[in-house]
């Protein structure tokens, strides 16, 4: 204990905000994202928003692409009612034990007593107020014979803002803890028997901003797991659809798949994929053999438009094309001097012949293909009839050459003839024979390159024949087409260097064509030879590239899924932090409420103690422990605990003293209830008991209490005429009712019963044929108020019947001349009503009573034990 003193005089100066800001986790810098609500915590700055804003950052989008899903949730009517100031009234009990509360039983704001027998239903009542405020543990149990219907309460209430609202419990759905303060049997052997909590609110300590900081958190770590579990959610449903494809990388840390998705697949590499995925599906056939047979059948096509459209250099193994732009100037250099030529052969030959014949004859076309014709006929013939005709006779009218000029003419136009043949005709030979290759190989070739091309993309579909698509045949027979006219014509071939461009594309494309299917023909062959070791080397290559080719294929999902797994670290460390944060503050809640509230709570026990005139053991100790971080106190006496010690009675004054003591130093206001709190208490006791009371109810509290006992029902009032909510069983519908009586009344229920005897007579006047059951009823109401009536005329309320040492079957031994006559009629009719009653064991040989009986017996009763 001095250890304590010593600690509260230490920080007698501080309060909780003081003492939290010089903790150490105050300044822990992993809680820097917090510090903003805290400060605003102590600054009493904090409003929803804030959280709002800042758990909005935690709030995790659906970025993760998933199939869309609704998650429904099942809708609760979750009340959190503020603090309850006083409860206006009970609206409804529906089906509550046998209490059925359907009119609303208004409350007052002091003192509310519900006195009845036991069994008569407060119980019910009490668990119901319970379970409505919060208080789990108590145990509400619907009547068995209403089946189907809802078990539900309802009361309306004022809180500490002097609203009015409406509170509701259903069975199944238990409520938050209301702040009221209750106390039973129960709760007293809970006091007694465990350590409590040391959880107070002083005023002056500021206490409560240690419970202001645990709200925070817990609504912080309630929205990060809610949000935690909506990314767990998300990044599970990836996982499950696409395990197939992605499997291999959700074993990753968030580094490894960062720098996975940092690593792009390349176009080599994607080339390479396709290449070896062609090489596997090919090895992995019955007979790569013959795939190797159809390459090489392309292989061919290729090799021959190759030399179609060119020619295969013997140094250096590489196809040229024929048609380049020094191949074409080179043509058109012959063209020319072609053209040159013939025109100086036939302007030379003019000359000659303008001197024999008139010169507009030798300009003259049809003159001169009148001699060309002539020449060619003399070309034709024999030696001998050559000669004859060039030397002696006209070729057109075979008369004798007349004079030398005709002789003349005729050995001109030969000399003319023999100097074209030897110079134009074999060069004009030549060139319309490369025309006639043009049209006979280039355009030709070019009239089948479309069912080439779709044999080459069959055999080999991979990016490096993609320029097969660019290749126009129209275009590439339109060029040919003009280059071969222009030397039929034997003009000059105009080729642009676009045209040229296109022409050196197309066969660039089958030389690279040669040589990938070369290439490929080798591998294949090479695998062929050895497809075991292949197959392995191949797989081993393959396996990067496809995972390579599967993340650029599925980039944007696995983005997401990154952000996802980032998104759920942070939310894990940060609530990580929640919890860390909870322990700290709440290792400095506990050392603090230790120095600071402990003490002030044992001087108010101390006085508690005093009011109920309970003085403890001199060894006798009260100290605070911290199982699991949590500041409680615990009672002992020496080596024993209370409850090994305490009598019944005492063990029920220190749970009293306890209960008022927390209430004391936590200066609490509001609603008291309190379950028959006297038990094991003699009358000294409770008259001390039911002063505490009143003074809760002075003090400005709403106090309600249960309880059967009538002295303590008379010890809570000097004033007779106050209210009392009087709870007894209606013996004939078995259910509950409730009347407010006046206290007083409480002492003339019989009444009351000998009323409802009355009543009850009188309607089974109206009944042709009374059931036994009916009769027994009324034989029920004689009997209870014949137990009545012993104990509150026969014995003028001195001792009370309830007592176990008061026995009506006793009441014939008393030895009194007073009581003679009075103790007979008692004797026989209660005797009659056992018998005839419903609620004692009949013998078996009794007869079942009758409504002419029970007509006698109803007036004995009237006449000699009236209550009156």
């Amino acid at each position: 204990m001095n250890e304590n003193n010593n600690k509260s005089e230490e920080i007698a100066s501080d309060n909780a905000i003081d003492f939290i800001k010089s903790s150490v986790f105050y300044s822990d810098p992993k809680y820097d994202w917090l510090f903003p609500l805290i400060n605003k915590v102590l600054t009493d700055e904090l409003t929803d928003a804030d959280i709002d804003n800042l758990l909005s950052i935690d709030n995790p989008e659906s970025t993760v692409q998933t199939a869309t899903r609704v998650i429904s949730k099942p809708v609760i009517n979750v009340v959190e009612p503020s603090n309850i100031r006083s409860i206006n009234e009970i609206t409804t009990l529906s089906n509550v034990g046998l209490v059925n509360i359907t009119k609303p039983q208004k409350l007052k704001a002091g003192l509310n007593i519900f006195y009845g027998k036991n069994g008569a239903g407060k119980s019910s009542i009490y668990n119901a107020l319970c379970s409505i405020l919060g208080k789990k543990d108590k145990k509400v149990h619907p009547n068995l014979e209403a089946q189907g219907s809802d078990t539900f309460c309802l009361i309306k209430y004022t809180n500490q803002l002097e609203e009015v609202d409406e509170l509701r419990w259903d069975m199944g759905r238990p409520n938050p803890n209301s702040p009221t303060m209750i106390f039973d049997g129960q709760i007293a052997q809970v006091l007694v028997d465990y350590d409590q909590d040391n959880k107070f609110e002083i005023a002056h300590l500021k206490l409560e901003y240690f419970s202001y900081l645990h709200n925070l958190y817990e609504r912080i770590d309630k929205t990060l797991q809610l949000s935690l579990e909506t990314i767990q959610s998300q990044i599970q449903m990836v996982e499950q659809s696409k395990q197939d494809t992605l499997g291999f990388l959700f074993n990753k840390s968030i580094d490894e798949l960062a720098t996975i998705l940092a690593t792009t697949l390349s176009a080599t590499e994607e080339s390479r994929l396709k290449e070896i995925e062609a090489n596997l599906d090919t090895l992995s056939k019955n007979n790569p053999e013959a795939v190797v047979k159809n390459l090489t059948t392309t292989k061919d096509k290729i090799i021959e438009i190759l030399k179609s459209f060119g020619s295969k250099d013997i140094a250096s193994g590489e196809y040229q094309m024929k048609h380049t732009r020094e191949k074409i100037d080179a043509l058109n250099d012959r063209i020319r001097v072609f053209n040159e030529t013939k025109k100086v052969l036939e302007e030379g030959g003019v000359n000659k012949l303008s001197k024999l014949i008139p010169s507009e004859w030798v300009q003259n076309p049809l003159w001169s293909d009148f001699i060309a014709k002539s020449v060619e006929f003399t070309e034709s013939l024999n030696d001998a009839s050559k000669h004859q005709y060039v030397q002696d006779n006209c070729v057109y009218c075979q008369q004798k050459l007349a004079t030398e000029d005709s002789k003349k003419l005729i050995d001109a136009y030969h000399e003319i003839t023999a100097e074209h043949k030897t110079k134009l005709e074999e060069e004009k030979i030549s060139i319309e024979g490369i025309a006639n290759t043009i049209e006979n190989t280039y355009i030709t070739k070019l009239g089948t390159i479309a069912d080439i091309n779709t044999s080459i993309l069959a055999e080999l579909a991979v990016p490096k024949i993609t320029t097969l698509e660019t290749i126009d045949p129209t275009a590439l027979t339109a060029i040919y087409t003009g280059i071969k006219d222009s030397i039929t014509g034997f003009k000059i071939i105009s080729v642009t260097d676009a045209e040229l461009s296109t022409l050196n594309n197309f066969y660039a494309t089958y030389i690279e064509l040669e040589k990938t299917f070369s290439t490929r023909i080798t591998e294949l062959n090479t695998a062929i030879t050895n497809r075991v070791s292949t197959l392995k080397t191949l797989t081993n290559e393959v396996i990067p590239l496809r995972q390579k080719s599967v993340i650029k294929n599925n980039s944007m999902v696995l983005l997401n899924y990154l952000d996802a797994k980032k998104k759920q670290k942070e939310l894990t460390d940060k609530i990580s932090n929640i919890s860390s944060i909870k322990q700290a503050t709440s290792m400095q809640e506990t050392n603090f409420a230790k120095v600071a509230s402990f003490l002030e709570f044992k001087a108010c026990l101390e006085e508690e103690y005093k009011h109920f005139n309970f003085t403890p053991p001199s060894f006798w100790n009260i100290k605070t422990v911290t199982p699991g971080g949590v500041n409680k106190r615990s009672y002992s006496l020496a080596d024993k605990r209370l409850a090994d010690i305490f009598s019944e009675g005492e063990r029920k004054l220190h749970a009293l003293a306890d209960f008022f003591a927390q209430c004391e130093v936590n200066k609490y206001k509001g609603v008291y209830i309190f379950d028959d709190p006297v038990n094991s208490l003699d009358e000294d006791n409770i008259i001390r008991v039911a002063k505490r009371i009143m003074k809760l109810a002075e003090d400005g509290n709403q106090v309600i209490v249960f309880t059967h006992n009538l002295y303590f029902l008379n010890s809570l009032s000097n004033n007779v005429t106050d209210d009392v909510l009087n709870v007894s069983k209606n013996t004939s519908s078995k259910e509950v009712e409730i009347r407010t009586v006046k206290l007083d009344d409480v002492g003339k229920q019989l009444k009351t019963k000998f009323e409802n005897i009355t009543e009850q007579m009188k309607l089974l006047e109206s009944v042709s044929h009374p059931s036994t059951t009916q009769i027994g009823a009324v034989y029920d109401l004689m009997s209870g108020y014949i137990e009545e009536y012993v104990e509150k005329k026969l014995l003028c309320n001195v001792v009370s019947r309830y007592r176990v040492n008061i026995r009506m079957t006793s009441l014939s031994s008393l030895s009194t001349t007073i009581f003679t006559q009075k103790l007979q009629v008692i004797t026989e009719l209660y005797e009659s009503t056992s018998r005839g009653g419903n609620r004692h064991d009949r013998p078996e040989d009794a007869a079942d009573p009758t409504y002419e009986q029970l007509e006698v017996d109803v007036k004995n009763l009237t006449d000699n034990l009236n209550y009156r």
